[in-house]
C-alpha cells in the first residue's frame, strides 16, 4: 500500500458489474482515505456514436469534484482523442480527473478483465499523481498501446515511480 492519503470520487456512466473489485483494489494499493462511486449520464451530443471523444467527459467529471482530490470516470464505451484511433484512458492532471474504458479490456477471463482495469485505472490516476509514462515494461505506468500490453504489465508502480511519487 502506497498511503496517499486521498479522497477519490469514481464516476460510473455505465452499469459497471467489477466496479466494487476496480474500487477495493485501487483502494488497497493506493491507501485513499475514501472512495465513493456516483453515476452520471454520458454527454449527450456524442450518444449516436459508437466510439465517444475522451475529452467530452472531461467537464462533466470536473463538475462533479465537490470537495474530493481526484475524479475517476469509467465508461464501457470505446474512447479516442482526436490525434489518436482509441484510448485505454486519459488524464487531464491540472483538473485532477481521468477516465477509463473498459471496451478493449474486456476477457472472458473474469479476473483478467478487473486485472486490465485495475491497470488502467491505477495508470490513469498516476498521471493525476504526476507520474509519466515509464521505460519499465513491468510498470503499471508504461504506455500500453495494446491490450497485450497491458496483461505484461504489473498493477503497480516501480520503484522508480514510487520515490517520484514520494517526493
Amino acid at each position: 500500500m502506497i498511503n496517499l492519503h486521498c479522497k477519490l470520487l469514481i464516476i460510473t456512466f455505465d452499469e459497471i458489474d467489477i466496479l466494487q473489485k476496480i474500487k477495493r483494489r485501487v483502494k488497497e494499493y493506493l491507501g485513499c482515505d475514501s472512495v465513493d462511486n456516483k453515476t452520471s449520464s454520458y454527454p449527450k451530443a456524442r450518444m449516436r456514436f459508437i466510439q465517444l471523444n475522451a475529452s467530452d467527459f472531461l467537464p462533466t467529471l470536473v463538475s462533479l469534484k465537490n470537495g474530493y482530490d481526484f475524479v475517476l470516470g469509467i465508461v464501457k464505451a470505446d474512447l479516442y482523442l482526436p490525434h489518436l484511433n482509441f484510448v485505454l484512458g486519459v488524464a487531464h492532471p491540472q483538473e485532477s480527473v481521468c477516465i477509463i474504458s473498459l471496451a478493449r479490456l474486456r476477457s472472458s477471463d473474469r479476473q483478467q478483465y478487473i486485472g486490465r482495469a485495475v491497470k488502467e485505472a491505477i495508470h490513469e490516476l498516476g498521471h493525476l499523481f504526476g507520474l509519466d509514462h515509464c521505460n519499465d515494461p513491468k510498470c503499471v505506468m508504461r504506455f500500453s498501446n495494446t491490450v497485450t500490453e497491458t496483461d505484461f504489465k504489473d498493477d503497480k508502480y516501480c520503484e522508480k515511480c514510487l520515490q517520484l511519487l514520494q517526493k
